[in-house]
C-alpha cells in the first residue's frame, strides 16, 4: 500500500488495569517500525475509551489519571511521541469549567511524568 503511518491502541479497550508492558517487546516494535520504515513521528496512539479525565465521579477520575499515566508512559517506553484522546466529559454534572480544570490537572500530573509525549 505504501503507507508510512499507521494509529493503535496500547492496550486493552475494556480493562483499566494491564500487564506491563515487556521491555523486549518495545524494542522489538521499535525495530520491526524501523525495518518497515515506519517513523515514530507518525505512529499515533489512540486512548483507551474508558478514560474520562474530566469526570465528576471521583473514582472514575483517579483511575483515569493513572490510565493516562500508564499511557503515557508506554507511549515512552515504545519510542512514541504522539498520543490522541478523548480527554472527557462532565456528564453533565458539574460545569464545563470545572471539567475543563479536572482534564488540565489530569493532563498535566501526567506530563510531570512523562514529558517527552505531546497529548
Amino acid at each position: 500500500m505504501g503507507g508510512t503511518s499507521f494509529a493503535l491502541f496500547l492496550g486493552s479497550q475494556r480493562s483499566w488495569k494491564r500487564p506491563a508492558l515487556d521491555q523486549k517487546a518495545a524494542e522489538k516494535f521499535q525495530e520491526q517500525c524501523s525495518l518497515y520504515g515506519f517513523d515514530p513521528a507518525h505512529i499515533l496512539p489512540h486512548g483507551s475509551y474508558l478514560m474520562n479525565c474530566g469526570s465528576p465521579k471521583d473514582d472514575v477520575f483517579e483511575k483515569s489519571q493513572a490510565l493516562l499515566v500508564d499511557e503515557l508512559s508506554r507511549c515512552s517506553l515504545l519510542g512514541l511521541s504522539l498520543y490522541n484522546f478523548h480527554p472527557g466529559s462532565s456528564l453533565g454534572t458539574i460545569t464545563t469549567e470545572q471539567c475543563v480544570d479536572k482534564i488540565a490537572g489530569a493532563i498535566n500530573h501526567a506530563h510531570q511524568q512523562t514529558p517527552a509525549v505531546v497529548t
